[in-house]
C-alpha cells in the first residue's frame, strides 16, 4: 500500500552489523536490494522470526551484507508539519545501578 508523503525514517546512530540471522525482533534489515522487517510469526508448534520485505528496488548492498536498523520511524510531511505516525526502538536496555 503506498500512502503519499509516509515515509520510513531510518536512525542511522542506532546502525548495527547484521548477519542476518540475528536481527532484534521489530528491528529493519537492509539487504541485497530490499529492507525488511524482522517479526515473529506462530505457527501451530511453534513461533518463529521472519524477515518480511517492505521495500524493493534499493541500489544494491555488497554481497553479502547487510545493516541492521535497531531504531526507525513512519513520518507523514516535512519540517514543522511532521508527524511521527509509528517509533521503534528495540535497542538493547542496560540497567545501571
Amino acid at each position: 500500500m503506498h500512502v503519499p508523503d509516509v515515509q520510513i525514517e531510518l536512525d542511522e546512530n542506532a546502525l548495527t552489523d547484521s548477519d542476518g540471522y540475528q536481527t532484534p525482533i521489530g528491528s529493519l534489515r537492509r539487504i541485497d536490494d530490499r529492507l525488511e522487517l524482522h517479526v515473529n510469526l506462530e505457527g501451530q508448534y511453534r513461533t518463529y522470526g521472519k524477515h518480511i520485505t517492505v521495500l524493493t528496488g534499493l541500489p544494491m548492498c555488497a554481497q553479502r551484507n547487510s545493516a541492521c536498523f535497531l531504531k526507525w520511524q513512519i513520518v507523514i510531511g516535512e519540517g514543522d508539519e511532521k508527524r511521527v505516525l509509528y517509533h521503534v526502538d528495540v535497542s538493547p536496555k542496560t540497567d545501571i545501578l
